[in-house]
């Protein structure tokens, strides 16, 4: 690594227009200024475009593209990708933010062989100011952290943690030279595909133990059940590419359909309560019927008691009162 590679930071941008300057000047605004902003617009219908133009004309750091219709997020990011000059290249979305200090401290444990990233610093939305509430590493996936800041990890570690949701710092010259994209047409879970990507190109993820990344939880991202249904499409469709693909080993592929299987269990489950709460007791109880996994999820979300004497009634024994 050079003494001060330049930083391409990636901002897709849709609709965006309360939280946009937060997340345009915490990049602006970092330690290490040897940056570029490359901001894609994918359409937006508010005043995005004319927040990015007003940035862009006040510093130089800033380039951008207007889509005049909207192509997704795996496809700005792909425009942004063919734009990039630096060295190494970070993501950002447009209602998060960083601490100030985030790419200096991040630079300083990069080496040849390894793409980083920190722990996410989830954060409530109170009219537009980042309330922080909970780190996401360690009580969502019990990654923990020794004497040192950061530990390495390869994919199959990485699956087995149930893949952390993290915002690496990636260098270029891999995806340039293994011809990575994001998979247009796919609107989630598309960044964990890239990511699994880059472990087969050879490198390994160094996780830095503090949150310098600050996750904005608002009414989007806090999606409804009947949204969460729809993006599981999504998510079956990056397993099925990733377990198709000859590049990964036979243990990272069964650590895959692991995970698919998990989701399809969570999958299950979300239709379950999904159709109770919409009254559709016949659908509900068809999902019941057809997945174990939901009556045993159930059960154990009664209270412990009332568990206990179903149980017991199941089995025909006797519960005293």
């Amino acid at each position: 690594m050079g003494d001060y590679p330049l930083v391409s930071v990636i901002l897709p941008v849709y609709n965006r227009e309360k939280y946009l300057a937060t997340a345009i000047e915490s990049v602006l605004q970092q330690t290490y200024g040897n940056l570029e902003l490359l901001i894609v617009d994918d359409g937006s219908r508010d005043r995005s475009p004319e927040i990015i133009k007003a940035y862009a004309a006040k510093d130089k750091r800033v380039r951008f593209v207007l889509y005049k219709e909207n192509r997704g997020v795996s496809a700005a990011r792909n425009t942004a990708l063919s734009m990039a000059r630096g060295e190494w290249i970070a993501l950002i979305d447009s209602d998060d933010a960083w601490h100030p200090e985030r790419l200096e401290k991040l630079l300083g444990i990069v080496e040849e062989g390894v793409f980083v990233a920190d722990d996410l610093l989830l954060c409530f939305d109170r009219d537009g100011e980042l309330v922080p509430w909970r780190r996401r590493l360690l009580p969502s996936y019990g990654i923990k952290f020794s004497i040192s800041d950061y530990l390495d990890i390869d994919l199959q570690v990485f699956l087995r943690k149930r893949a952390p949701a993290i915002k690496p710092l990636f260098p270029t010259h891999v995806v340039a030279g293994s011809g990575l994209q994001f998979t247009e047409g796919c609107h989630f879970a598309e960044d964990f595909e890239f990511f699994c990507h880059l472990f087969r190109a050879g490198l390994r993820l160094r996780l830095f133990s503090e949150p310098l990344y600050f996750l904005r939880l608002t009414p989007i991202s806090l999606t409804t059940k009947e949204n969460m249904l729809r993006n599981f499409d999504h998510i079956f469709g990056v397993y099925e590419r990733l377990l198709a693909h000859p590049g990964f080993s036979l243990k990272e592929k069964q650590l895959l359909a692991s995970l698919k299987e998990r989701l399809q269990r969570d999958r299950a489950y979300l239709l379950f309560t999904w159709n109770l709460e919409r009254k559709a007791y016949k659908e509900a109880f068809q999902v019941a019927c057809h997945s174990p996994y939901v009556v045993a999820r159930l059960l154990w979300s009664l209270p412990r008691s009332l568990r206990y004497r179903l149980s017991a009634k199941i089995k025909g024994g006797v519960v005293k009162s």
